[in-house]
């Protein structure tokens, strides 16, 4: 199993991304915005759903004392008058499912 920390690097916006959390529960969304510093923080955004009924997912890690922290899920609650972010857990393993360039050099193809 790859470090999700290796991936979650390597993310760049609209690629289309899956988590599982520790708990064996899985995430996924179109990855955006994406903030990645080297020995420093990562943080990326995941939107799934569309624009009506979209869920926002955040996950991050920092960089602390020569080793990355377990990167951590998030979920903004819109239930809430103003909006919260709620922890969901620890990230077990993170993939990229699609790369936004591989739709890109679709998008001419006709059907």
């Amino acid at each position: 199993m790859e470090d999700p920390i290796r991936t979650l690097a390597d993310v760049e916006p609209r690629d289309r991304v899956r988590v599982t959390l520790l708990n064996g529960e899985q995430l996924e969304g179109r990855a955006g915005p994406v903030e990645f510093e080297p020995q420093r923080r990562v943080r990326i955004e995941l939107r799934s759903g569309d624009v009506d009924h979209a869920i926002r997912y955040e996950i991050g890690a920092e960089y602390r004392t020569d080793d990355w922290e377990t990167p951590a899920a998030r979920r903004y609650d819109v239930e809430h008058e103003e909006g919260e972010w709620v922890a969901m857990g620890d990230v077990r393993e993170a993939a990229i499912l699609e790369r936004s360039s591989d739709r890109e050099d679709r998008s001419g193809e006709r059907l």
